[in-house]
């Protein structure tokens, strides 16, 4: 049986995380932005466009015509840390000018990257660093999703940094 791989519909979560992200780090790009800036930019808006099209991917993969095979951990956690960004930019997009509502969209972010990191963090340890060789060989395994989703929750400390930087 073959593996699942990259579809339009997963290609089209890609691209919705990758709005999110422009969304998200609009603020922080100026009009005098460098070479130099977009050189350390870039890898930063690939990382956060790929966590925030986890929930995307979550939909598009719950009502696509093909179910993913193997372990789904990867992808639950990948949906979990995508989340507050999707809310925080939702939020974001909402508010139009008013100033108040600035705080709203900076608190649904901080406050659920620090949930999400935190439950990333607690469900790698148990299902890799707690677990026997075996299992954890068999959540490593699966679709392509499955094992970017095991990068980003193992690279959980990362959206701190993004956060930081989205927030400034």
């Amino acid at each position: 049986m073959q593996k699942p791989r990259l579809t339009v519909l997963d290609v089209v979560a890609l691209v919705i995380g990758a709005a999110v992200a422009l969304m998200h780090l609009r603020p922080v790009v100026e009009p005098g932005f460098s070479a130099a800036g977009l050189f350390v930019g870039l890898p930063v808006f690939l990382w956060l466009a790929a966590t925030a099209s986890g929930p995307c991917l979550a939909v598009a993969r719950r009502f696509g015509p093909r179910k993913p095979l193997g372990s789904r951990l990867g992808e639950g956690l990948w949906t979990i840390l995508g989340t507050p960004w999707l809310l925080s930019a939702a939020a974001r997009s909402m508010r139009g000018g008013s100033e108040g509502a600035g705080k709203v969209d900076s608190w649904i972010l901080t406050v659920g990257l620090a949930m999400a990191s935190c439950w990333a963090a607690a469900s790698v340890y148990h299902h890799w660093i707690e677990a026997s060789p075996e299992d954890a060989a068999q959540v490593a395994g699966g679709s392509w999703s499955n094992r970017v989703g095991m990068i980003l929750a193992i690279a959980w400390p990362i959206q701190g940094g993004l956060a930081l930087i989205a927030l400034s």
